[in-house]
């Protein structure tokens, strides 16, 4: 490795006698002492760097020493991509580049971590189409875009707004290295002849499956939003008791996810079929009745049994999924009805708010959680007088929640809680 980086290596015994001058010319004070230089200066002005302090020390400090010092502090500094200085703006341009193999690698950490990055940048001097950047994990905007790190992180970024999280901790240099190797080889393989190569060891795990899945960036996936409205239909109003009492809740559900979101003719049609039956029915509503028409043929196909999450995929199933794809719904209800509100048959984002925070408190199957939703709307009832104060108040809730839930078990360990909305959504 040290090879590729331009570095050769050799040794000299300063207890033989023979070397005694040489090692004065060179004040080796004491050993075992270790020494760089730079190649294009006379070693003797000065031009070297003692790290005898860091001998015993892991390998891998001793590794990034190395790389700062050859690129920050030699003659002879090596092209690499470290130099890129991370922005929004150049994040942007780069996600909206044509080439579909350009990929960002960015380390999100403070400036102690940045020899990492120079060692990871040496490595892969020979990708040009790898672009790498730091991030001070410590600055508040980086959140809006990556979500909240506890520990120093490795991740991709690719071009069709995803994210691969490589680690979420500096361990061990080469597996982070080798890992990276392996990851961009699967999902780039025209990149595989400039990557650096990869130990026969780990040939044999190229085609396995891997443990860093593809993560979105931002944005919202009609995938995510069907899924939630089939699990509101399949599980949580189907199998709760019908009780005239909430008959005007669920009503009022239907109608709002109907008409604040976008659906085909077939999934329209299934939507209306239950509203006339919670509307229209003169009897009481049963839940055979709500089944007959939820396990047709025509339901079964709008609103699938299995559950698809785009930007709302967990590293496991256990993660995300239909909590976080409820939260897209309720998002984009109150600004899609906000878009809407000239158009009569619209709800305005107030009532949608209040609808949804009525559902929620009976039907959620979080219980605990649809009751503090619901609590917390009531305790804001008064400050919400317009449509842009329900926005609001969905995106305060939001983060109030995503921050006191980031360090809990229950959070996905790879996919952090970020601020709501985005930088990228916005």
């Amino acid at each position: 490795m040290l090879l590729d980086w331009g570095v050769y290596i050799t040794k000299v015994d300063c207890s033989d006698e023979t070397n005694d001058q040489l090692c004065w010319d060179y004040k080796v004070a004491s050993y075992p002492t270790i020494m760089m230089f730079d190649c294009k200066q006379n070693a003797k002005e000065n031009a070297y760097i003692d790290v005898t302090e860091n001998y015993k020390s892991t390998l891998q400090s001793l590794r990034e020493i190395l790389a700062i010092f050859l690129l920050n502090q030699t003659n002879c500094p090596v092209k690499t991509h470290s130099s890129h200085v991370f922005s929004p703006a150049f994040l942007e341009e780069l996600l909206h580049k044509g080439d579909r193999s350009l990929l960002l690698m960015i380390l999100i950490g403070s400036s102690i971590d940045l020899g990492f990055l120079d060692a990871l940048s040496l490595d892969f001097k020979g990708c040009n189409n790898i672009f790498m950047s730091f991030v001070d994990r410590n600055e508040n905007n980086q959140e809006l875009i990556f979500g909240f790190f506890p520990h120093p992180a490795v991740i991709l970024i690719y071009p069709h707004h995803m994210m691969r999280i490589i680690s979420n901790n500096l361990g061990d240099y080469i597996e982070i290295r080798n890992k990276l190797v392996l990851v961009i080889r699967k999902d780039q393989p025209r990149l595989s002849n400039s990557l650096p190569p990869l130990p026969s060891h780990m040939q044999k795990r190229l085609h396995e499956k891997m443990d860093t899945p593809l993560l979105p960036l931002g944005g919202i996936h009609m995938s995510d939003l069907v899924s939630a409205v089939s699990v509101t239909l399949r599980e949580e109003i189907r199998f709760n008791k019908f009780d005239d009492s909430n008959r005007e809740i669920i009503k009022n559900w239907l109608n709002i996810v109907q008409k604040c979101l976008y659906w085909n003719t077939k999934q329209n049609t299934t939507l209306n079929k239950l509203y006339k039956l919670v509307e229209f029915k003169s009897t009481s509503v049963s839940n055979k009745d709500w089944e007959k028409i939820i396990l047709t043929a025509e339901a079964l196909v709008s609103f699938p049994k299995s559950h698809i999450y785009t930007t709302c995929k967990g590293s496991k199933p256990q993660y995300r999924g239909y909590p976080c794809s409820m939260w897209l719904i309720l998002h984009f209800m109150v600004v899609t009805c906000e878009k809407t509100k000239d158009q009569s048959e619209h709800p305005n984002s107030r009532d949608v708010l209040m609808m949804a925070a009525d559902y929620m408190e009976q039907y959620f199957k979080c219980r605990s959680c649809g009751t503090k939703f619901s609590d917390e709307y009531k305790q804001k009832l008064n400050q919400i007088q317009s449509d842009e104060d329900a926005i609001l108040f969905m995106w305060h809730f939001h983060n109030l929640l995503n921050a006191r839930l980031r360090l809990e078990e229950s959070t996905d360990p790879i996919c952090p809680k970020i601020q709501f909305p985005s930088e990228i959504m916005c």
